[in-house]
């Protein structure tokens, strides 16, 4: 598989995984806004790899890849201005509860497991 086709399969990946997280985002927020620009940003820079693949547009790749940059760094932004307004909290919050039930499922298992006998050296 050629390397362009490989990349463009990743960003169209890429574009439809941000998408789906947009739209699992609550509407209004500016987590929904920052996954829709970083979705937009990763669509602009598929669109970029496949002209580039098929030798087509080459005076628009500049453009595009500036583009691309202005949208992921909005995208950035309005990512932090989500986290700094407390729209994490949940998702951290619900990460927190995960790990602590893994560690207590993880501590029964080690009570339960039966020690090994010591090995003989004779």
């Amino acid at each position: 598989m050629p390397e362009g086709l490989s990349i463009l399969l990743l960003a169209m990946a890429l574009t439809l995984l941000l998408a789906v997280q947009a739209q699992r985002a609550a509407a209004g927020s500016r987590l929904r806004q920052a996954f829709s620009l970083g979705a937009g940003a990763m669509a602009v820079a598929a669109l970029n790899n496949l002209l580039l693949l098929l030798n087509l547009g080459s005076a628009l790749v500049a453009p595009l890849a500036t583009l691309t940059m202005a949208l992921f760094l909005a995208s950035l932004l309005l990512a932090t201005l989500a986290f700094f307004n407390g729209e994490f909290q949940a998702k951290l919050r619900q990460a927190q509860e995960l790990a602590a039930a893994e560690r207590t499922r993880q501590a029964s298992e080690h009570k339960h497991t039966p020690a090994a006998p010591p090995e003989d050296d004779a």
